[in-house]
């Protein structure tokens, strides 16, 4: 078999220097199975030692289908760019792309090698005949296998970066200097939008949340919330939550969506209903992106529903409920995630956490322990909708 190296494109010097060129294929093909089980073999372990090292044993969610369709995607594009595809990952300035990029390439590599191994093996065992549709198979699979195991081999180390310089996205948990009442002004400047902006706001729902439909209700002096989970999976997500808040007392913007079901005579979902946007949830963080910029001229960070949503968390960082209660009031099954949401520097006078939160499965991890407080954890049924 004779000697193929794979060019690299043209890209600037910075990337060329990171990323080392893919391997010719050898003469010896069965030199390219040997290496390959031994390249795959180096990757599980070190795969293994890191989840080891790193996760201590933790629970995670494993892939989605829509994930691994998404990094195939991705390894698609970068394939068809030609040359190493480490270097045409690399060719962002987003630091969230790269890792994406990283990610899938590494994903799909170690996949299609584990599978080509046992495509080869089972050719192997068969009569390869010169010129026979069997022996085109192996050849053509040695080149595959050839090439994924060359990605394995030459993939960047852990801590390397595609740029000197990364930008990174804007972050919606950093505010600003922005008024205790932002989210009161936002809602007053959203007519067309003010159910979906007051449940975001009071709530801290995702904005594709909204579209499942949020369903509220007051009775007995209180305002409650049943909310569908979007973002689920076997280890990750809840499927619904709900919580409640006392009227007495309660914020202006709790007393505010709590009228607003009062006229609707005492119950109401609130969905997207009435928008005949293709996209409403992206309509509406647009509408609210714009009443933004208007109330608040100059301010650095661009204010979205998920800046809603950061504005809640930060409230119930400070609010005397458990870690557990948080995250499950939040929509999450594990307390670390909640890490990335809010600061408890950043919570308002005019505190919007609820006083009760239920939600379809049990937080896992180790709750810290909570200020003095009377808010507890609801254990029975009474807060989730008939």
């Amino acid at each position: 078999m004779r000697s193929v190296t794979v060019p690299l494109p043209n890209l600037v010097p910075t990337l060329m220097s990171q990323f080392l060129e893919l391997p010719p294929i050898p003469d010896d093909p069965f030199a390219i199975v040997k290496a390959s089980r031994a390249v795959l073999k180096d990757r599980q372990v070190e795969r293994s030692e890191w989840v080891k090292n790193e996760r201590h044993g933790k629970v995670f969610s494993a892939r989605s289908e829509k994930t691994e369709a998404d990094y195939q995607r991705d390894v698609n594009r970068l394939i068809s760019k030609g040359g190493n595809p480490w270097t045409a990952a690399a060719d962002t300035t987003k630091l969230s792309t790269w890792l994406k990029r990283k990610s899938a390439l590494l994903y799909v590599a170690e996949r299609e090698v584990d599978r080509l191994l046992k495509v080869q093996d089972k050719l192997q065992r068969g009569k390869l005949e010169s010129g026979s549709a069997e022996s085109k198979a192996w050849f053509s699979a040695l080149k595959e296998l050839h090439f994924y195991s060359s990605v394995l081999s030459t993939r960047p180390t852990p801590e390397s970066k595609p740029l000197e310089v990364v930008e990174r996205r804007e972050s919606k948990r950093r505010l600003g200097k922005l008024p205790d009442d932002w989210r009161e002004v936002l809602v007053g400047r959203l007519p067309n939008w003010k159910p979906q902006a007051m449940v975001q706001a009071v709530t801290g729902c995702r904005p594709s949340e909204i579209g499942l439909g949020v369903r509220l209700i007051v009775k007995q002096g209180q305002l409650l919330a049943h909310i569908q989970g979007k973002k689920t999976g076997l280890y990750s997500g809840q499927k619904w939550r709900a919580m409640s808040w006392p009227l007495l007392g309660a914020s202006t913007l709790v007393q505010d969506l709590a009228e607003m079901v009062k006229k609707a005579g005492g119950e109401m979902m609130v969905d997207y209903s009435g928008h005949t946007n293709s996209d409403p949830a992206k309509a509406f963080s647009g509408a609210m992106r714009q009443a933004a910029a208007r109330a608040f001229p100059g301010h650095k960070v661009t204010i979205t529903p998920y800046s809603m949503r950061h504005a809640m968390a930060s409230d119930l960082k400070a609010s005397g409920l458990s870690s557990q209660e948080q995250s499950a009031a939040l929509g999450h099954q594990v307390v670390d995630t909640k890490s990335t949401y809010g600061s408890h520097r950043q919570a308002t006078q005019g505190n919007s956490a609820p006083h009760r939160v239920q939600a379809a499965q049990a937080v896992r991890g180790d709750p810290t322990k909570p200020p003095k407080n009377t808010a507890k954890m609801v254990v029975s049924n009474k807060l989730k909708p008939n």
